[in-house]
């Protein structure tokens, strides 16, 4: 089918799920389908696999309308003719689409409800750092679901997170208490010579008992910890995009860990994560390099839980605060990074400088006979050339074929034809 006539695509082209550790898969769906009735093994096996992988490609639930990245994708390597064999029944359901992918429509399905509740949290966590702002004295304007969806392709009415509404509480008088007069905190007496006010008194003790004790615990996460502090302290200024950082660094770690994606963050988590920014700032580190500190030791803590079958942490100041502070304390600034080398040619064009830097610039690559040959310096840099970048090395290289292997030893510098 020419592209001009093609439908629209059923996902749109920025929804990435590779972040997302789970595919839902409906067995009773899956098992009553044609698909599943009238597929060979080989067919059901290449089919299947191809719907996993879909999850993971950009944009997700889609798949490259090229033989040879199908052929790879359903792990059949470079065996083209078992792959053609199989194609019409792995391919049930897939059809190309005008951007010029192959969608399927219960694969969209899926993706869409995951990229729903992805692009939810989003708006949760935006919605709770405009009201801390406001709470600190900005006036920004609270986005509705419906506006903030929009921008990412959804449509629908999932309810706005709740907000305060002004009415009173039930049971709330409509007249209000005169103010106290001032007076009357005038007349309390002063405590007598020698005495203190029970809140004085269990104030020093606690400050006492934290200050002479010398006991180290381990942490629920399996960490070392030591009895809780009392950080209230306003965090530094430019301190927001910390916070948000590690906001959003601590939903992805409770959905990592734990299949978390709605975990809610209570006023105290707030205050805990703009005090965990300020102990950087104390000691030199901007936010960015703070919540960064941070969000690593959030997952280390995370996967020592998850390991251990413990269940997410009710309470994250209690779980996480003194693993996190050391993590901090051992933390350094980020050094300044240098400007992105210039992409040479045949690069020039279809390589981003860091993409080059990472990816290409390692290898040996030439072109021999019309086909492009490259020599990656190990296996995992090899995966991600076939899988990830061989579109874009045959349209630099000007080539047809790519062909990846592993050098025996990494050369010096790359060679292009």
């Amino acid at each position: 089918m020419a592209t001009e006539s093609a439908p629209d695509p059923l996902v749109p082209a920025d929804v990435d799920l590779r972040d997302f550790p789970f595919t839902p898969i409906f067995r009773s769906r899956l098992f009553g389908s044609t698909f599943h009735a009238r597929t060979s093994d080989g067919e059901w096996r290449a089919g299947v696999t191809l719907w996993l992988k879909s999850w993971d490609q950009v944009p997700a639930g889609t798949l490259p309308d090229d033989d040879i990245d199908l052929c790879r994708l359903a792990e059949l390597g470079r065996d083209i003719k078992t792959w053609r064999k199989l194609r019409a029944g792995a391919l049930h359901g897939w059809f190309r689409c005008s951007d010029g992918r192959l969608h399927h429509k219960v694969v969209a399905e899926g993706v869409m409800e995951a990229w729903e509740r992805k692009i939810f949290q989003r708006f949760k966590t935006e919605c709770a750092r405009i009201k801390k702002a406001n709470q600190r004295g900005a006036a920004l304007p609270m986005p509705t679901w419906e506006e903030f969806a929009a921008a990412f392709g959804i449509a629908g009415q999932r309810g706005d997170v709740p907000r305060d509404t002004g009415a009173e509480s039930p049971g709330t008088s409509e007249e209000c208490p005169d103010p106290v007069p001032s007076h009357v905190v005038e007349d309390v007496p002063a405590p007598s010579p020698g005495k203190r006010a029970p809140r004085d008194r269990d104030r020093d003790r606690d400050r006492d008992r934290e200050e002479g004790s010398s006991r180290v615990v381990k942490s629920s996460a399996g960490g070392l910890r030591a009895g809780a502090r009392d950080d209230a302290r306003p965090p530094p200024d430019g301190s927001e995009a910390g916070i948000s950082a590690v906001q959003r660094g601590v939903t992805a770690a409770f959905e990592r860990w734990f299949g978390d994606q709605d975990r809610p963050f209570a006023p105290a988590d707030d205050e805990l994560f703009a005090a965990w920014i300020a102990a950087g700032a104390e000691r030199g580190l901007s936010p960015a390099d703070t919540a960064s500190a941070v969000v690593e030791e959030v997952h280390r803590q995370f996967q020592r839980l998850e390991a251990k079958g413990s269940g997410q942490p009710r309470s994250l100041r209690a779980v996480l605060d003194d693993d996190v502070r050391r993590a901090i304390a051992a933390a350094r600034p980020a050094k300044a990074s240098k400007p992105p080398a210039t992409v040479p040619e045949p690069y020039a064009g279809h390589f981003e400088p860091v993409e080059y830097e990472r990816w290409i610039a390692l290898c040996h690559v030439q072109v021999i006979d019309g086909v492009g040959c490259i020599a990656a310096p190990n296996r995992m840099h090899a995966d991600w050339l076939t899988q990830r970048l061989e579109p874009k090395l045959r349209l630099a290289l000007g080539v047809d074929t790519v062909e990846v292997v592993i050098a025996t030893s990494t050369p010096a510098g790359r060679d292009a034809a």
